[in-house]
């Protein structure tokens, strides 16, 4: 078996002890022959010879008195006892650099601390000096949820945000609340929907995530005889109630359009959603004839996303 000894600098694990004997001791403590006082904390860890010949613990000597070799048979002057005490070796409280582990306690850097891989904070952290990430994802490591560039740019890729237009005109009734199919989120005019939360067959938002929205419908009328607006409503639960007018978030206003002579109605809306709840634009021909919902991607279109 290895043995760990002194190191180079002098601390070590072993100490070792001699007594020249005067003749007729039959116990040896205190200072030996070099003035190193004789200290020992456990007798199984001592060992003790005699002129070179080892002694047999508890039949040629004992311990049973602290930092004292008692029971000796007596000495001649002369002898030479030799007396070897070992420190009791602990392996040291770390972490393994190679296989890990966890620190049951705090941990406190004078320095830099430098992560490459994932990493997961369950409890509360401080960083005095600054914390330097270039992302943060979700507890799984899957998911980023925040980006920062060189510049110091935030960007959050997964916040739930959409911009849909109208593949087709749509006719609107004169007097009558409609939908407006808005059915389009790929392709030109800047159409996308992060996270796939907009139903282009229902033609509503489906909001992931409970927190404060916001919305924003417009729809572009080529006739400029009428009044109507955008109207942005919000499930409760049970469906789409277009005759509560609780429901409605806000009434869009119009305004005159350059093209074609038309009018253009717009609205916004900033609500708190639950998760599970739906929001959708509606059109209100409210006097005149009928009129068409123009399918022109500048000018209508239905946008919203998640402020937090």
């Amino acid at each position: 078996m290895a043995y760990i000894g002194k190191s180079p600098t002098g601390t070590g694990v072993r100490s070792r002890y001699y007594y020249t004997a005067t003749g007729g001791e039959t116990s040896l403590s205190g200072a030996d022959d070099n003035s190193n006082t004789l200290v020992f904390s456990d007798g199984n860890y001592v060992d003790v010879s005699l002129n070179g010949i080892a002694l047999v613990a508890g039949t040629d000597y004992n311990t049973s008195t602290a930092n004292t070799i008692a029971g000796l048979s007596a000495l001649s002057a002369s002898d030479i006892v030799e007396i070897v005490v070992y420190d009791i070796f602990t392996v040291a409280d770390t972490v393994s650099a190679k296989d890990g582990g966890t620190f049951s306690g705090n941990v406190t850097m004078g320095g830099t601390l430098s992560v490459t891989g994932a990493s997961t904070l369950t409890g509360a952290a401080t960083a005095t000096g600054g914390l330097n990430v270039g992302t943060i994802k979700d507890a799984t490591g899957t998911n980023t949820g925040i980006s920062i560039s060189s510049a110091g740019i935030i960007t959050k890729p997964q916040t739930p945000a959409f911009r849909v237009t109208a593949s087709a005109g749509q006719a609107l009734a004169h007097a009558t609340l409609t939908k407006i199919s808005f059915d389009t989120k790929t392709g030109s005019n800047f159409q996308f929907d992060t996270g796939g939360d907009y139903d282009t067959t229902n033609y509503h938002f489906l909001a992931p995530v409970t927190g404060v929205y916001f919305f924003k419908g417009q729809f572009f009328a080529s006739v400029s005889t009428g009044r109507g607006g955008t109207f942005i409503l919000v499930d409760t639960g049970s469906g789409f109630d277009v005759t509560d007018t609780d429901t409605y978030l806000t009434q869009g206003l119009r305004t005159p359009s350059a093209a074609n002579g038309g009018i253009v109605y717009s609205s916004t809306a900033v609500v708190h959603l639950t998760a599970g709840h739906k929001v959708a634009a509606y059109a209100y021909q409210e006097q005149g004839s009928s009129t068409t919902i123009n399918a022109t991607g500048s000018l209508t279109h239905f946008t919203g996303y998640l402020v937090g």
